[in-house]
């Protein structure tokens, strides 16, 4: 971080002092704002109460789900965010002598996503050179409550959504997207699957399922709901689908998951997968959810391009 300081109407205000309060707010803990920044937790502390002390206010907030900022604390945020980043990409871009370095880009897109899509966008990600320098990629599966996801959005806390729809909000852009058939996956030597699963069978088997940390009434639980409809009882839920993965490549368990990732899987696996023809495909559409002035986001767009199966661009 630069040394800046302004002198105006908050005389002696360190900005570096803002640079830690959006990455307090962003991360909702104090402890991986330190890890991101690479400073103590001490330092962050410190950060914090000087900026309690200049401004006369708590800052922010500690909750059972993390750091929560106040009001002040975020209106400072949505003001300053936008010309820190800015500030930061010019002073990148030169070197001491205050010439003009080659290009170079850094920043840091944070998205909120189940453990799957997590698994399968960071691994093609990991083989595009493209992103290999300049970019940060941060992925959290948390929160999964409506209001608190598209507050994240609107705040620009998060870049991207992945997930079952959040409905209609005047600053998000909704893209559904149009390859989100589920499959049944399991082991290649499966003693009891053939070329189709029927229902009756799938009663019979051990599922390996996906639960929100918000629990049966999450708006993310179409799956549980089409499950209690047809009476088929799961005994293992998480709320991480990797380990309902893990738990199908190693067992005569079955997992269900999109289609379009399946492959990776079976590629790492010794897996294969079937349709689920008895899925009403239509009501399990996933979303990618962005703020509407990222709409032309280049690197946005290229994940959402990905995700969707479509022709990418150049971020």
């Amino acid at each position: 971080m630069a040394n800046m300081t302004y002198n105006g109407k908050n005389p002696g205000l360190d900005l570096n002092l803002l640079t830690i309060l959006a990455a307090v707010i962003e991360t909702s803990s104090a402890t991986l704002a330190a890890e991101r920044l690479g400073l103590s937790s001490s330092s962050i502390s410190y950060a914090l109460n000087k900026l309690r002390q200049h401004f006369s206010d708590p800052i922010v907030i500690r909750t059972s789900s993390g750091v929560k900022p106040t009001l002040l604390a975020m209106n400072l945020y949505n003001n300053t965010r936008p010309l820190l980043d800015e500030l930061n990409t010019t002073l990148n871009t030169l070197d001491f002598a205050g010439n003009a370095l080659p290009s170079s880009r850094s920043r840091t897109i944070r998205i909120r996503t189940n453990s799957i899509f997590d698994f399968w966008l960071s691994h093609q990600m990991i083989k595009d050179k493209r992103y290999q320098n300049g970019y940060t990629f941060e992925f959290t599966s948390y929160p999964n409550d409506r209001e608190q996801c598209l507050e994240l959005l609107r705040n620009k806390q998060i870049d991207l959504d992945i997930g079952f729809s959040w409905g209609n909000d005047r600053s998000i852009i909704k893209k559904t997207l149009s390859n989100m058939k589920l499959v049944f996956l399991f082991r290649k030597d499966h003693p009891r699957i053939g070329d189709k699963v029927e229902l009756s069978q799938l009663a019979k088997e051990n599922k390996f399922g996906w639960i929100s940390r918000d629990g049966l009434n999450s708006a993310e639980n179409p799956l549980l709901s089409w499950f209690t409809e047809k009476n088929i009882k799961r005994i293992y839920l998480s709320d991480s689908l990797i380990n309902a993965v893990l738990h199908a490549a190693n067992s005569d368990a079955i997992s269900i998951l999109p289609e379009f990732i399946a492959p990776l899987f079976c590629d790492l696996f010794s897996m294969r997968y079937l349709p689920c023809n008895d899925f009403d495909d239509d009501r399990f559409s996933i979303c990618c959810h962005i703020h509407r002035s990222n709409k032309d986001d280049p690197v946005l767009n290229d994940i959402i391009n990905m995700m969707m199966g479509k022709e990418r661009g150049s971020p």
